[in-house]
């Protein structure tokens, strides 16, 4: 991820850095931040109701995102935060900006998660 912001000539300003899956769900439950997580680090926890799981999805190569030919993701990563903190107006704005600049994949995604979630 920290690539790809760097290719894009974005910053990049982390919070923290963790090691363990146990952390990142952790430090997501107990306080205001999101984690951006390859979306296979997150089988054990989709039926979790207290996390918000947010998928990506692929960059295609000709996003709004990059007109790079290479800035493909090469993982599908998601987005998570507890299921009460996806309304606050910072995590919010963030979600709407991810959706914005991945519509395609976002739309796809919400809507299949919302099938599996009923």
């Amino acid at each position: 991820v920290k690539e790809q912001f760097e290719r894009l000539g974005a910053k990049l300003n982390a919070a923290l850095e963790l090691n363990t899956l146990d952390a990142f769900r952790g430090v997501v439950r107990q306080g205001n931040l999101i984690a951006l997580l390859p979306h296979s680090a997150l089988i054990d926890v989709k039926l979790d109701p207290t996390l918000a799981i947010k998928t990506i999805g692929v960059t295609p190569t000709t996003s709004k995102v990059s007109s790079i030919k290479d800035s493909v993701w090469s993982r599908e990563v998601v987005v998570v935060t507890t299921s009460d903190r996806i309304q606050i107006p910072p995590i919010e704005y963030f979600w709407e900006l991810v959706k914005e600049l991945i519509p395609q994949q976002i739309n796809q995604t919400t809507t299949t998660t919302k099938q599996i979630a009923n």
